[in-house]
Protein backbone atom coordinates (compact mmCIF):
# COMPACT_ATOMS: atom_id res chain seq x y z
CA UNK A 1 0.00 0.00 0.00
CA UNK A 2 1.32 3.75 -1.48
CA UNK A 3 2.07 5.63 1.89
CA UNK A 4 -0.57 8.01 0.50
CA UNK A 5 -3.31 5.59 0.72
CA UNK A 6 -1.77 3.96 4.09
CA UNK A 7 -2.06 7.76 5.62
CA UNK A 8 -5.29 7.96 4.43
CA UNK A 9 -6.50 4.49 5.73
CA UNK A 10 -4.95 5.59 9.14
CA UNK A 11 -6.64 8.87 9.04
CA UNK A 12 -10.24 7.05 8.57
CA UNK A 13 -9.67 4.66 10.77
CA UNK A 14 -8.75 7.04 13.91
CA UNK A 15 -11.57 9.11 13.00
CA UNK A 16 -14.30 5.93 13.06
CA UNK A 17 -12.39 3.37 15.56
CA UNK A 18 -15.25 1.37 13.65
CA UNK A 19 -13.42 0.65 10.53
CA UNK A 20 -10.25 -1.54 12.73
CA UNK A 21 -12.99 -4.26 12.43
CA UNK A 22 -12.79 -4.19 8.98
CA UNK A 23 -9.57 -5.30 7.34
CA UNK A 24 -7.23 -2.53 5.95
CA UNK A 25 -7.66 -3.16 2.72
CA UNK A 26 -11.17 -2.80 2.46
CA UNK A 27 -11.75 0.26 4.99
CA UNK A 28 -11.67 2.97 2.40
CA UNK A 29 -14.02 1.18 0.37
CA UNK A 30 -16.43 0.32 2.89
CA UNK A 31 -16.08 4.26 4.09
CA UNK A 32 -16.19 5.44 0.49
CA UNK A 33 -19.51 3.45 0.39
CA UNK A 34 -21.06 5.11 3.38
CA UNK A 35 -20.13 8.94 2.48
CA UNK A 36 -21.13 8.87 -0.56
CA UNK A 37 -24.90 6.83 -0.15
CA UNK A 38 -27.69 7.92 -2.32
CA UNK A 39 -29.90 8.56 1.12
CA UNK A 40 -27.08 10.82 2.54
CA UNK A 41 -27.37 12.62 -0.64
CA UNK A 42 -31.12 12.69 -0.69
CA UNK A 43 -31.63 13.57 2.79
CA UNK A 44 -29.17 16.69 1.88
CA UNK A 45 -31.81 17.60 -0.53
CA UNK A 46 -34.32 17.58 1.22
CA UNK A 47 -33.23 19.36 4.03
CA UNK A 48 -31.64 22.29 1.69
CA UNK A 49 -35.30 22.27 0.25
CA UNK A 50 -37.09 22.50 3.72
CA UNK A 51 -34.65 25.34 4.55
CA UNK A 52 -35.10 27.56 1.26
CA UNK A 53 -39.08 26.88 2.27
CA UNK A 54 -38.72 28.31 5.45
CA UNK A 55 -35.87 31.01 5.07
CA UNK A 56 -35.94 31.87 1.51
CA UNK A 57 -37.51 34.92 1.78
CA UNK A 58 -35.83 36.30 4.41
CA UNK A 59 -32.41 35.50 2.84
CA UNK A 60 -33.65 37.75 -0.42
CA UNK A 61 -34.53 40.34 1.79
CA UNK A 62 -31.42 40.14 3.77
CA UNK A 63 -29.49 39.87 0.68
CA UNK A 64 -29.94 43.52 -0.16
CA UNK A 65 -30.06 45.25 3.12
CA UNK A 66 -26.20 45.10 3.18
CA UNK A 67 -25.34 48.55 1.32
CA UNK A 68 -22.07 50.18 2.50
CA UNK A 69 -24.33 53.37 2.67
CA UNK A 70 -26.07 52.40 5.65
CA UNK A 71 -23.50 51.82 8.33
CA UNK A 72 -21.28 55.36 9.30
CA UNK A 73 -17.39 55.06 9.92
CA UNK A 74 -14.89 55.12 7.40
CA UNK A 75 -12.10 52.37 6.57
CA UNK A 76 -11.70 49.59 8.37
CA UNK A 77 -14.18 50.66 11.35
CA UNK A 78 -17.02 50.84 8.23
CA UNK A 79 -15.53 47.21 6.77
CA UNK A 80 -15.75 45.86 10.45
CA UNK A 81 -19.54 47.65 11.58
CA UNK A 82 -20.72 45.78 8.10
CA UNK A 83 -19.38 42.59 9.24
CA UNK A 84 -21.24 42.43 12.77
CA UNK A 85 -24.26 43.71 11.41
CA UNK A 86 -24.07 40.61 8.74
CA UNK A 87 -23.52 38.26 11.05
CA UNK A 88 -25.99 39.72 13.78
CA UNK A 89 -28.89 39.42 10.86
CA UNK A 90 -27.77 35.92 9.45
CA UNK A 91 -27.12 34.46 12.58
CA UNK A 92 -30.92 32.67 13.22
CA UNK A 93 -31.62 32.19 9.56
CA UNK A 94 -28.20 31.04 8.16
CA UNK A 95 -25.76 29.60 10.74
CA UNK A 96 -28.28 28.01 13.29
CA UNK A 97 -30.39 25.87 10.58
CA UNK A 98 -26.81 25.11 8.86
CA UNK A 99 -25.09 23.93 11.44
CA UNK A 100 -28.08 21.48 12.33
CA UNK A 101 -28.13 20.48 8.62
CA UNK A 102 -24.58 19.63 9.29
CA UNK A 103 -24.95 17.55 12.07
CA UNK A 104 -27.80 15.61 10.82
CA UNK A 105 -25.66 14.77 7.75
CA UNK A 106 -23.07 13.83 9.64
CA UNK A 107 -24.98 11.29 12.25
CA UNK A 108 -26.66 9.90 9.26
CA UNK A 109 -22.98 9.38 7.52
CA UNK A 110 -21.50 7.98 11.30
CA UNK A 111 -24.73 5.73 11.01
CA UNK A 112 -24.38 4.50 7.32
CA UNK A 113 -21.02 3.74 8.21
CA UNK A 114 -21.81 1.51 11.35
CA UNK A 115 -24.60 -0.26 9.42
CA UNK A 116 -22.16 -0.96 6.66
CA UNK A 117 -19.24 -2.29 9.13
CA UNK A 118 -21.70 -4.86 10.48
CA UNK A 119 -23.12 -6.12 7.30
CA UNK A 120 -19.21 -6.65 6.10
CA UNK A 121 -18.91 -8.64 9.35
CA UNK A 122 -21.84 -10.51 8.88
CA UNK A 123 -21.21 -11.81 5.37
Amino acid sequence: MRTVERRKVDEISRRYPILEKVPEEQRVEIFNRSFNSPIVWLVLVVLLAIYLYFFGAELINMSGSFSRNDIGGNGRGRFVMMFLSMAKESFVPVIIPVTIILVIISQLRAYLLKKNVEKFIND
